[in-house]
């Protein structure tokens, strides 16, 4: 696949496509949370999400990327999970992977029940 172009002058022009799976390193922080964790992505700013446990977190994390990178004409290169770690070395630092074709898909399907299952 070529991801050249012409545009409308005829000079060529590249279109990056942002990849179909990505993978971010999440913060994972119960500090003075009355034991709740919460969530955040140092390269993704203002995306944040929770969990009751530490499990909980984890699988909501996939669910607040894939909202929040549609937003981005290109996605946030990711940082490298040891410096993060070395940031934040009393939270738990992990590796988020998040198919966005297919989070996306599950989130429309969702969203289209629920709003179907509202109006009944």
């Amino acid at each position: 696949m070529n991801p050249s172009r012409r545009n409308c002058c005829g000079t060529l022009s590249l279109e990056m496509k942002n990849p179909d799976y990505v993978i971010y390193p999440a913060i994972f922080d119960d500090t003075n949370n009355d034991g709740y964790y919460t969530v955040t992505f140092p390269d993704i700013p203002d995306t944040v999400s929770q969990g009751q446990t530490l499990t909980d977190a984890m699988e909501a994390a996939p669910d607040a990327i894939a909202v929040a990178l549609p937003d981005y004409a290109i996605y946030p290169k990711p940082s490298d999970v040891k410096k993060i770690q070395a940031q934040n070395p009393n939270a738990v630092v992990s590796l988020v992977g998040v198919n966005m074709k297919e989070k996306l898909k599950q989130m429309r399907k969702r969203t289209v029940h629920q709003n179907g299952d509202s109006q009944g």
